[in-house]
């Protein structure tokens, strides 16, 4: 798709996401990124996986679907971070998408 006929489409999911809190979505053509903050590792994490599933789910109902392949899971943390404050750092999340499969990213 042109980048205007994407963002078009997609439209009514920016929508959506314009009231998440502590959460975004990103979007260019037809590569998207969430980006949360908190104030733990696991609160991050549960954002962006609730944030993976509503968009998974927006994305079925309208005849489109993630590619697994190009789905990642990157962190970052200030260098000083207190592990008791903010958590056990994570090098990945399973999540489940459309079919049943488990994706590890």
């Amino acid at each position: 798709m042109s980048p205007i006929l994407s963002a078009l489409y997609i439209l009514p999911l920016l929508h959506i996401t314009e009231a998440w809190r502590f959460r975004s979505l990103s979007t260019y053509v037809d590569d998207g990124a969430i980006v949360a903050m908190g104030a733990s590792h696991k609160s991050v994490i549960d954002k962006c996986a609730n944030g993976f599933y509503m968009i998974t789910d927006w994305l079925l109902c309208n005849g489109l679907r993630i590619d697994p392949d190009k789905t990642e899971f990157i962190t970052f943390q200030p260098l000083c971070a207190d592990p008791n404050r903010l958590g056990t750092p994570c090098s990945h999340i399973d999540l489940q998408v459309p079919g049943g499969r488990t994706l590890r990213v």
